[in-house]
Formats: C-alpha cells, sequence, structure tokens
C-alpha cells in the first residue's frame, strides 16, 4: 500500500494552494480518501504522481 499524504503535501507537490486541492477534489478532479466521515482529506501518491503526469505539458 503507498503512503498517504495530508492537504498541505499534496499542495506541495503540485505547488498550488490548499484551496487549490480541495477544489480540485470538490470536482473531481483528485481524488482523495477520508478515513472517518467527515475527517481529514489524506491522498494516496499513486493519486498525486498520476495528477501530475497526467497534467504535463
Amino acid at each position: 500500500m503507498t503512503p498517504l499524504i495530508g492537504l498541505g503535501e499534496a499542495a506541495r507537490l503540485l505547488a498550488v494552494s490548499k484551496v487549490t486541492i480541495r477544489r480540485k477534489v470538490a470536482s473531481r478532479e483528485l481524488p482523495c480518501v477520508r478515513l472517518t466521515p467527515g475527517g481529514p482529506i489524506r491522498f494516496d501518491l499513486r493519486d498525486i504522481e498520476k495528477f501530475i503526469a497526467e497534467h504535463k505539458e
């Protein structure tokens, strides 16, 4: 299993703000994991890497 990372780390890896990450999650452009209902969002590192690869120019 790949490690899960937090919102701040995901934002850092994608070089965007936390607000932008939340928007990507809300629009279903970026998958996330919630371990408990209403709990903090986490991201599978593979999903972040895939998102980066899909958005390279």
